[in-house]
C-alpha cells in the first residue's frame, strides 16, 4: 500500500503483524481497523498517512519507531486495556493531535486529559501537539518528561514544572513556538538530555543564571553554543571580570548582573530579539 491512494481499510483477523512501512505516505487513508491479532506494528508503518483516528488493540506489544511521525491529520489514538511498549515519541509532528486515550484496565500506561503518561504517572511520554489547551500543570509527582513530548505544540504559553521533575529528554519542548513562560530553576540541569535541542526552533533568547543545579550556566550556554545561535544573556550576581569574561568566552551575547533594571534588561532583550531576527533600526 505504500504511498497508495487508498482510504479505508479492514485488515483480517489473523494477521499478526503490521510490516514496517506498509502505509507510509498514505496521504489518502483515513481509517483503517486492525484486527485484535495485531501484535506487532513495524517501523514507519503509517508514516506521514492521512490517519484521522485509529484504535491500537489490546494484543499489540511491539512497536518499530516513527510509527504515526508526521501524520498531521491524526486527530485521536486509543490504546485498549493490553498494549504496550511506546516509543516515546511516536507521534511526533503529528500537529492535529488533540488527545491519546489509553483504556483503564491497561497495565502499562495511562492517559490524564488526553496526555500519555506510564502507569504509574512518573513519565510524560507524549502530550498531544493538537491540544488547544495554553496553559499546562505537568501533575506533581511526574519525574521525567519523554523525548519530543510537547514537541510542535503551538498553542502551550506556559508550562509548570513540578519540583518532582529529575529528567528532561532531548526535544522535549521543541518548535513549541508559544512557550513563553517555563521555570526551570529548580531542575538539576545535568538530568537534561540534551539541552542544546531541548527548545530547538521555540525560543528567541535565552537568559541564564550561572548558579544553578548539575550544570552552571556557563557549561549550559557553551551546550547551547554547539548547534544553535539563538541570543544568551547571562543574569548573575557574579560580577567579578573573570566571571564576564567567562560568560563571553562560553558564547553569551550579554552579561548583566544583579541588581540590575528592569528597564534596561528589557532594552537588552529587545535590541538582541531585533538583531537576531534581522530587524535592525539604522543607527544601531
Amino acid at each position: 500500500f505504500y504511498d497508495s491512494g487508498v482510504e479505508n481499510v479492514t485488515l483480517p483477523e489473523g494477521l499478526t503483524t503490521i510490516d514496517a512501512n506498509v502505509f507510509r505516505d498514505c496521504n489518502a487513508l483515513k481509517e483503517i481497523v486492525l484486527p485484535s491479532t495485531v501484535t506487532s506494528i513495524g517501523t514507519n508503518a503509517f508514516y506521514d498517512s492521512g490517519l484521522v483516528s485509529i484504535t491500537i488493540p489490546a494484543g499489540v506489544t511491539t512497536f518499530g519507531e516513527n510509527v504515526f511521525r508526521y501524520c498531521e491529520e491524526l486527530e485521536t489514538v486509543t490504546f485498549a486495556d493490553g498494549a504496550t511498549t511506546v516509543f516515546e515519541d511516536m507521534f511526533y509532528g503529528c500537529t492535529a493531535l488533540e488527545s491519546i486515550e489509553v483504556d483503564k484496565e491497561n497495565p502499562w500506561m495511562c492517559s490524564v486529559d488526553g496526555v500519555l503518561f506510564n502507569k504509574e504517572k512518573t513519565w510524560l511520554y507524549s502530550y498531544p501537539a493538537g491540544s488547544k489547551r495554553e496553559v499546562y500543570d505537568i501533575p506533581e509527582g511526574v519525574e521525567r518528561i519523554g523525548m519530543n513530548a510537547f514537541a510542535y505544540n503551538s498553542h502551550l504559553t506556559s508550562v509548570y514544572m513540578p519540583n518532582s521533575i529529575t529528567h528532561i529528554d532531548a526535544g522535549a519542548f521543541s518548535n513549541c513556538k508559544s512557550l513563553v513562560d517555563l521555570d526551570l530553576s529548580s531542575l538539576d540541569t545535568s538530568n537534561v538530555t540534551d539541552m542544546s535541542y531541548m527548545f530547538h526552533e521555540c525560543v528567541d533568547l535565552i537568559i541564564l543564571d550561572i548558579m544553578m543545579p548539575g550544570l552552571n550556566g556557563w557549561e549550559v550556554c557553551r551546550k547551547i553554543r554547539e548547534v544553535s545561535t539563538v541570543p544568551i544573556i547571562m543574569l548573575t550576581a557574579r560580577c567579578e571580570e573573570f566571571d564576564v569574561l567567562t560568560g563571553y568566552e562560553n558564547g553569551a551575547d550579554d552579561y548583566v548582573t544583579k541588581p540590575f533594571s528592569l528597564a534596561v534588561l528589557y532594552a537588552k532583550v529587545t535590541a538582541l530579539v531585533n538583531r537576531s531576527r534581522g530587524n535592525v533600526r539604522s543607527g544601531d
